[in-house]
């Protein structure tokens, strides 16, 4: 049974890294005034990069553990099939900034690092 309950105690605290993960980078993504977020798989880490006057730059490398626990997160927030890892995606949800509703469309494609 312990074991059971420290595997459930790890997964909300993954899930829990994962939201707090999501809400910096919008947040510093907002702050930064840039119109997109890439979040690459890397053999090592998760590369992400921001577009900032139409030019993408590497803002921040994130634990490999994190990786599909964020993705879940973004596909499940954006209403896209968390299973379906061999399709691109189309998605978007919403999120309040200053009190004024923005849209944030997201985007997946099936590579080889995940």
């Amino acid at each position: 049974m312990t074991s059971k309950s420290n595997l459930l105690s790890k997964s909300r605290t993954t899930r829990s890294s994962a939201t707090r993960t999501l809400d910096a980078l919008l947040s510093t993504a907002l702050k930064s005034g840039a119109s997109d977020i890439h979040i690459e798989p890397r053999p090592d880490a998760i590369q992400v990069r921001f577009r900032i006057d139409g030019v993408l730059r590497p803002v921040q490398r994130i634990e490999k553990g994190l990786q599909t626990t964020l993705a879940k997160h973004i596909k499940s927030k954006a209403q896209l099939s968390v299973d379906d890892l061999f399709s691109p995606q189309d998605g978007q949800f919403q999120i309040t900034q200053n009190d004024a509703p923005l849209t944030v469309y997201v985007s997946t494609l099936p590579i080889t690092e995940g």
